[in-house]
């Protein structure tokens, strides 16, 4: 017992306290991020976020899709993501939008906005592409229209053997572009096309 004490009276407790204050404001320091740098990581984590994501599929995976053509170049998307297709009416122009915004049609009492994906996607204006129909697409309803030049067809398109696609022009469709086939169809993902918020209208 006298030997433990004596041990204890040696003991330079102030230093200790002192090494454990220090050693606490280092972890706090640590754990703490100054303003600059939590702004950092939230930023990293945006950008992290925003990447959209690849989605790998079986290399023999064949879809039903609707092709049609959009001045000279040819898209698919998969007709789960398409309500109907009307042939080119009436469409009403809305101020103070972008240009790639058509206008809106009545499509049976319903007010449906209607798009030219050759705008939003920079393609070249062709003189033989002239609108002749509309493809409504949406998941459960139909959220908007946009225009193509001829009747789209149904067909097969086969998913796993795609490849990544080149800007067709100089916009920025490129995040629902899914790839490219080999007789030079370009993709839509009709998931990321219809939440696309450029093409909600407020």
């Amino acid at each position: 017992m006298a030997s433990s004490t004596k041990i204890l009276e040696t003991i330079d407790w102030v230093s200790v306290r002192e090494r454990m204050a220090r050693a606490i404001r280092s972890t706090e320091a640590a754990m703490t991020l100054s303003p600059e740098r939590a702004r950092q990581v939230l930023d990293d984590r945006a950008r992290a976020l925003a990447v959209p994501v690849q989605r790998e599929s079986p290399a023999g995976e064949r879809v039903d899709a609707l092709t049609f053509q959009l001045s000279c170049e040819r898209f698919a998307i998969e007709t789960r993501c398409v309500r109907e297709v009307v042939p080119l009416q009436k469409i009403t122009p809305l101020p103070r939008t972008a240009d790639f915004v058509a206008g809106i049609i009545n499509l049976r009492g319903d007010l449906i906005p209607v798009f030219d994906l050759r705008r939003l996607l920079g393609l070249a204006a062709d003189a033989s592409g002239i609108p002749s129909h509309i493809i409504v697409v949406g998941e459960g309803q139909a959220e908007f229209g946009m225009t193509v030049d001829e009747l789209p067809r149904v067909g097969g398109i086969s998913i796993g053997t795609l490849t990544a696609v080149a800007d067709p022009g100089t916009g920025d469709g490129r995040p629902w572009l899914r790839g490219v086939t080999g007789d030079a169809v370009m993709v839509i993902e009709g998931s990321a096309l219809i939440a696309d918020h450029r093409l909600f209208l407020e």
